[in-house]
């Protein structure tokens, strides 16, 4: 249905999962060979035009799904691209591939919705150390020192724990600070 030629099958699919999903901002949907052959954004349905006709980042024959890396909306937003493969699901051929535009600060709030203490914070980089998610609004502001931070620098050094160090915040505060790398995507 999500590749086939009932469009309104299709639709009906693609605009229940960006209702399901507030943190989906767009889907595309493309044939075997990557061509776009409907896409929906959070703000109603459009057909393919010039400036959408590929994907983000296309997945590999071998692959079943793909997340891209971390990028930043025109507002500044972090986001990233999921990319499915759909296939047949008599002879398990690839059909066609469904393409999420994911807006990244929801799912963050989600998930880092809490504070260690009183002036603690959380804050996630992605694999070259850019700040893309926080719980401290006064760290977008900070992006190099974030960068400079001991945690990140150990986790952009390939380190996947610490358990802790001392170290001037941003402010020049001493403040004690531990990382753990999520994995896929690499982020930390």
């Amino acid at each position: 249905a999500l590749v086939g030629n009932n469009e309104t099958s299709r639709q009906l699919i693609l605009e229940t999962l960006l209702q399901k999903e507030p943190s989906i901002k767009e889907l595309k949907v493309s044939d075997a060979d990557f061509t776009v052959i409907d896409q929906i954004n959070s703000l109603g349905r459009s057909l393919p035009d010039s400036s959408a006709l590929t994907f983000a980042k296309p997945i590999l024959p071998e692959k079943s799904s793909v997340i891209s890396d971390v990028s930043f909306s025109k507002e500044g937003k972090p986001e990233l691209y999921l990319t499915l493969s759909v296939n047949d699901p008599l002879n398990q051929r690839r059909i066609g591939y469904l393409q999420a535009r994911i807006e990244l600060d929801e799912i963050i709030r989600r998930s880092f919705n809490f504070r260690l203490s009183e002036r603690g914070y959380v804050f996630l980089v992605d694999s070259s150390g850019t700040l893309i998610g926080q719980t401290d609004s006064e760290l977008s502001l900070h992006q190099e020192e974030i960068r400079e931070n001991p945690g990140v620098q150990s986790f952009l050094a390939g380190e996947t724990l610490s358990t802790g160090s001392e170290y001037k915040n941003y402010a020049g505060v001493y403040v004690i600070g531990a990382f753990a790398a999520v994995g896929t995507p690499n982020w930390a």
